[in-house]
């Protein structure tokens, strides 16, 4: 595709929530030029696309990713480009190797020069995350930081938000996480003041002490800049479900008291983490799962304790087995119920076995849909895959659906509440105003030509867990930077024009 050229006769979207109506757009240089309506514009002898009808929207945004080390190692990022996505904001969860030391970066800048000299296509901009700004000063050490660590970990922070950090993210359900107490993380998050940048949290809890976890949240976002992010918001299991009443009032009653408070969520009911994350207390607090389980009689006691526990906790016919080392391979898409059978062992014997050979990924099958859908109506979420940009052909692992289905499934369920040009809006320049993206989520003349040419009605996934990696259905072209990134008809075929985005503080 040339440098300068048209798109003709689109549906044009702008990412604003304004009315769709049919437009002509023109690119030059990777910057949107101008818009008109369709069959008006001035510039007609350079190359054109003509659209016949379909939507022009800006790229979508995934809120939530974990590509940080993926799109590194496979830049292709056929996961997101595929399903419409030319920006992912990565480091969530408290974890962001972007900051750590390793090979090739040692710190925020040193990865965006060798994240750009990978050519990505897709966007990326990247959170800095609490789990990994304390593992750099106390490693996995089960206790509270002392005032100088506290200080050690704040001037870590310091240095990567003046580095470009979008924002500040805690995994506080996660080691080492769990072994902070609020007040570490409000000292921490104090870097965030006058920044006008997020505090991001997958919260301490989502279930039994959600709302707890909650107010934990709040209070941290308010020792920071006013602005909080609740990363993939939920409650489970079902005891739990009838608690995001009382959620979503105290977010509501927060924005009315004036801080900004938006949340991301997936439209799945399984959520994906490590298996290792199934094991009760205290077991949940160790961090080599594997040394522990090879002592003694470790394996039998804990898997003694998992038949018992997760006969009430867990339905084992609803935890699937994601991704996982190669000898695994013929577990992956089956749950744990299906792999004891396999195994002709009880589910605790065949989880225990898992953990004592691999770090497996899991499916939990503990949300509600109607839940789900509620919260994909409510006007302040917006869509975040909570997955990384792996490839079409498993070579960077295997990954839940929603990796490559989280916005047209976002998309078509959200749409039965809303218009599609506010769904668009929630899935392009709302996003990028919370994460303070300039000149991208909408499609104005003078903005960087991210975009995705799609048809509404036919933009749809079917993907499950046996076979989680395919293209969207819908999508014709995605353009990153004013380049052709994805093409339907040769979907192996990039142009790899996408960069790192550094986030300036506002002050």
């Amino acid at each position: 595709m040339e440098n300068n050229f048209a798109i003709r006769n689109a549906v044009l979207f702008d990412g604003l929530g304004n009315p769709s109506y049919q437009a002509d757009l023109v690119v030059n240089d990777g910057i949107i030029e101008s818009i008109a309506v369709a069959g008006s514009t001035t510039k007609k002898n350079i190359p054109s696309i003509d659209a016949n009808g379909l939507a022009l929207a800006p790229g979508f945004i995934d809120a939530h990713s974990h590509s940080d080390n993926t799109v590194v190692n496979n830049p292709t990022a056929d996961a997101k480009i595929s399903q419409g996505v030319t920006t992912e904001i990565v480091g969530n969860c408290g974890s962001s190797s972007t900051i750590e030391k390793c090979n090739n970066w040692s710190n925020l800048s040193e990865y965006a020069q060798y994240l750009n000299s990978r050519k990505p296509t897709v966007n990326i901009a990247a959170l800095a995350g609490h789990n990994s700004i304390r593992t750099m000063v106390m490693g996995y050490e089960n206790r509270f930081a002392t005032r100088e660590e506290i200080k050690k970990m704040k001037d870590i922070l310091v240095q990567a938000l003046e580095q470009g950090a979008a924002g500040f993210a805690s995994g506080l359900w996660y080691l080492p996480g769990r072994y902070s107490d609020m007040d570490e993380v409000v000292e921490i998050a104090t870097a965030l003041k006058g920044t006008g940048k997020p505090y991001v949290t997958h919260m301490r809890s989502e279930g039994d002490g959600i709302l707890d976890a909650l107010d934990e949240a709040l209070t941290i976002a308010a020792a920071g800049d006013n602005r909080l992010q609740v990363s993939h918001i939920k409650a489970s299991p079902k005891r739990n479900w009838h608690k995001i009443d009382d959620v979503i009032r105290m977010i509501e009653n927060a924005q009315e008291r004036g801080m900004t408070v938006y949340a991301d969520r997936y439209p799945y009911i399984y959520s994906c983490t490590t298996l290792r994350m199934i094991l009760p207390a205290p077991w949940d607090l160790i961090a080599d799962v594997q040394k522990f389980l090879a002592e003694g009689d470790n394996m039998t006691i804990v898997a003694d304790t998992l038949d018992k526990y997760n006969d009430i906790e867990n339905d084992w016919k609803k935890v699937v087995i994601t991704n996982s080392i190669e000898a695994h391979k013929q577990f992956c898409g089956l749950t744990l119920y299906e792999i004891a059978q396999k195994l002709n062992m009880t589910p605790g014997q065949a989880t225990v076995k898992l953990l004592s050979e691999a770090s497996p990924s899991a499916a939990y099958g503990k949300m509600s849909e109607d839940n789900m859908r509620r919260f994909l109506a409510t006007p302040w979420v917006v869509a975040g895959s909570d997955a990384s940009c792996v490839a079409f052909d498993y070579s960077a692992g295997r990954a839940h659906p929603r990796a490559f289905g989280t916005f047209p499934r976002f998309f078509q369920i959200a749409r039965q509440f809303a218009p599609d040009e506010e769904v668009i809006r929630r899935m392009t320049s709302l996003t990028a105003e919370i994460f303070n993206i300039k000149k991208r989520g909408a499609l104005i003349p003078g903005n960087f030509a991210d975009m995705v040419l799609f048809e509404p009605d036919a933009y749809t996934c079917d993907f499950d867990f046996a076979n989680p990696h395919s293209r969207a259905k819908g999508v014709k072209y995605v353009f990153v930077n004013g380049k052709l990134a994805f093409d339907n008809d040769d979907p192996t075929r990039r142009i790899q024009a996408g960069t790192f985005l550094p986030i300036p503080n506002k002050n």
